[in-house]
């Protein structure tokens, strides 16, 4: 009899067991689906730029850079790849660098006179300096890439859904911003940054 009871005993322990990692093992199922869902909510935004003002002035004979700030909206800025592109909204060529195109990246030398930096947050500054421009209207434009690049601890099945679902496998274009940047002549400027 006593034996019985030891084996009923044991018994019990072990669905008892058993009943705590079934429960832990939804908890932590629903901790994952929480995470993945919040994940996904965040790549599901529109990839898209912003810039915080559409026309800049600056004086042909200021000694600071003009700094335009561009902002990617949807990303995930800890693991996802952007790259910018400034060109004239007209098609035409940067005249002193011969180019008809900025790139983040490529173009991100700070010793020539318009260039473009990107942060650690992926938002880029166009830094043009003065003399670059001559005195007139330059009609710009900015548009980005974007390339998602999905944390490492997905895998397998799964990884393939995500990309699925996210086109995380290709390179998606943001919407177009233009903006202006007057140059006129004498003294004074707007949005002036050190450099």
């Amino acid at each position: 009899m006593s034996k019985n009871i030891v084996y009923f005993v044991l018994y019990i322990i072990i669905l008892s067991e058993v009943l705590i990692v079934i429960v832990e093992r939804d908890e932590y199922e629903e901790q994952i689906k929480g995470m993945v869902k919040e994940m996904l909510e965040g790549y599901k935004q529109e990839f898209s730029v912003k810039l915080p003002e559409k026309e800049y002035t600056m004086q042909s004979t200021q000694q600071n850079a003009l700094a335009v700030v561009i902002s990617p909206i949807g990303i995930n800025a800890k693991s996802d790849s952007v790259i910018y592109v400034v060109r004239q909204k007209n098609g035409g060529v940067f005249a002193k660098l011969d180019k008809d195109s900025l790139t983040t990246g490529i173009d991100s030398n700070s010793v020539n006179p318009i260039y473009l930096k990107i942060d650690e947050n992926k938002q880029a500054q166009l830094i043009i300096k003065p003399g670059f421009f001559g005195i007139g209207e330059y009609n710009l434009e900015v548009v980005a890439y974007l390339k998602r690049v999905l944390p490492s601890t997905i895998k397998g099945d799964f990884l393939k859904e995500v990309n699925k679902i996210l086109n995380a496998d290709k390179i998606v274009a943001s919407n177009t911003e233009a903006f202006k940047v007057y140059v006129k002549g004498g003294f004074g400027a707007q949005r002036l940054f050190e450099y």
